[in-house]
């Protein structure tokens, strides 16, 4: 049975987290120093913590909430907000602020001898990179704040990420979390391995994008060979794999699965190996974000889908020379239904909250852009009525890409 802290919603019902374009000008009465140049950053970190037969240290409800209090104080002294999720699996995490605060905050996160030890984060990749927000954020316009969290929000749930459809029942939840927890490990491959084997021509290999549809819509590895999950929330993956038709593309197949930072690909691979019915599955170790880090955008086309106000950033750096984002369309635009390399949007529907893909132009006037007939002859909210383009069919169409 959840407690009413794990019940509790972050952002009031009907409502959702806004992206820069939405939500800069609200911001900021409070805090911004635009007398200093220091630049900011976020970090992206996840540990899961697996009973191996005995009791988790983070069963004990008391151990979580002294965490979570201990979490909110050190988040509130540094000034770093951000978004982290405390579980009896273990923690996931994104923080942001400044740079050198977002360091003393990853300092004490890893202190063996500290008020985190009981996480045993020292040996954890924290994905750490410079805050590059889009040049208007900082316009006359909009001013200079660089904050890519309204808050420091620090909850207590029952998975670092939901993967167990809601359907479920609390038993079989349980009896399903514990066959995941079984050391079932795939291949774990460093970007640079990565990079070469998504380059393979074996008619048996398949990348496998695990994230929600409109995330690989903004951007993916090698888009030609990728197979994107057509699904909404993570906790559909199953669903698409069992009753969707999602096995026919990995039944044996070598497949290559990715996410943003390997949060999800941690449960999605260990599902996907306990079905048996696989060559081999490998891994990208630490995600899109990792790989952004050490080898930047090659094989890469769009943006990387982040669960902040910036809503996409650049899979890029300094080294990078091959991009190849001009080279392909990714999607088709939901205003004017042209092909392109997608720019955030949202459904214009008061009541909807899809996240849409535009073209440059349409993207200027995103609020003409709706996801479906329903949503636009409902455009002013008065009624809930359900959504046409809310179906696996209606994603995996959304995902192709499109002839030119």
């Amino acid at each position: 049975m959840r407690t009413d802290e794990r019940r509790r919603r972050r952002v009031p019902k009907g409502t959702c987290d806004e992206f820069y374009f939405e939500n800069i000008k609200k911001c900021c009465s409070c805090c911004c120093d635009v007398e200093t140049d220091e630049p900011h950053a976020v970090v992206l970190f996840y540990r899961y913590l697996r009973s191996q037969g005995k009791q988790n240290v983070l069963d004990d409800s008391t151990t979580l909430n002294a965490l979570k209090t201990s979490l909110e104080n050190t988040m509130l002294d540094l000034d770093v907000r951000g978004k982290i999720r405390l579980s009896p699996e273990g923690i996931n995490g994104t923080a942001a602020g400044k740079e050198s605060r977002v360091k003393q905050f990853e300092r004490e996160m890893k202190d063996t001898k500290g008020k985190f030890a009981i996480l045993e984060l020292q040996g954890v990749d924290f994905k750490r990179e410079r805050v590059n927000v889009n040049a208007n954020a900082f316009s006359e316009e909009y001013g200079r704040c660089k904050h890519i969290f309204e808050s420091a929000s620090v909850r207590i749930v029952d998975e670092v990420c939901p993967f167990e459809p809601a359907s479920s029942s609390s038993k079989k939840k349980e009896e399903e979390r514990l066959q995941i927890e079984q050391r079932l490990q795939p291949y774990r491959l460093t970007p640079s391995e990565w990079r070469e084997a998504i380059q393979s021509s074996d008619d048996d290999v398949v990348v496998l994008d695990v994230r929600n549809s409109y995330e690989s819509r903004m951007g993916r590895f090698v888009p030609e060979k990728t197979m994107c999950c057509p699904i909404r929330r993570f906790n559909q993956f199953k669903e698409w794999v069992e009753e969707k038709g999602g096995k026919a593309y990995i039944e044996n197949k070598k497949v290559l699965a990715y996410c943003t930072g390997g949060v999800r690909c941690e449960k999605a691979t260990a599902y996907l190996l306990s079905l048996n019915v696989t060559k081999e599955v490998s891994v990208l170790e630490g995600g899109i974000v990792a790989y952004a880090r050490d080898i930047g955008g090659d094989g890469f086309v769009g943006k990387n889908y982040v669960f902040d106000a910036r809503g996409c950033v650049d899979v890029s750096n300094n080294n990078n020379i091959n991009n190849n984002n001009n080279l392909l369309s990714l999607t088709k635009c939901d205003g004017c239904k042209a092909p392109c390399i997608p720019h955030l949007a949202r459904c214009a529907s008061k009541v909807c909250h899809v996240i849409l893909a535009a073209c440059e132009e349409c993207s200027k006037s995103s609020t003409s852009i709706y996801c479906c007939d329903t949503c636009k002859a409902n455009k002013d909210g008065e009624k809930k009525r359900a959504c046409e383009c809310d179906s696996y069919r209606s994603r995996e169409l959304r995902c192709e890409i499109p002839a030119v």
